[in-house]
Order: C-alpha cells, then structure tokens, then sequence
C-alpha cells in the first residue's frame, strides 16, 4: 500500500515530474522505467539516493522556468499547495 505521508524524497520527484511535464517523460530524461517513476511518485517504493540528486539537480536548474511554473500550478497534489507564492 502506498504511503502519502510528507517525504521530501517524494516530494523531490513530484517536482521532477511538474518540471518534466510526465512521469514518461522524466523517466526518459533521466534513463530509468516510468514503472519506477510511478512507483517514487505515489510513495510505492523509495527513491534511490542517485535519483534524488538527480531530481534535485533538475529541480535546482529549472526552478524558476515559466514552463515549470506553470506545471507546478496545475498540479492538483496537496503536496504542492502554497507552491504558487514562490517568485
């Protein structure tokens, strides 16, 4: 059963993923399954520690992009919520 308790790893690849714009397609980026993707997204499995960095890298880089922006709010996760007010 999935855990959707507060995880900063979790909420790393959630990010990641806005970012991206799919689970596919940062699962492409990133050269690893959209299955575990998927998994890390909705708390099935834990994320390894090199692909939260590279999350964390990507995040870090794309921060500020409006494309990012613009993913990030229209996620519906309360994960996200206040997400919004960052400039």
């Amino acid at each position: 059963m999935a855990t959707l308790e507060f995880n900063p790893a979790r909420r790393m690849i959630m990010r990641a993923i806005a970012i991206a714009g799919s689970e596919e397609r940062l699962a492409r980026f990133l050269e690893l399954r959209e299955s575990d993707v998927h998994a890390w997204a909705v708390g099935e499995a834990r994320v390894p520690h090199r692909v939260f960095l590279a999350a964390v890298d990507l995040v870090a880089e794309n921060r500020l992009s409006p494309f990012a922006l613009r993913n990030l709010k229209r996620r519906q996760d309360p994960d996200w919520r206040g997400v919004e007010r960052r400039h």
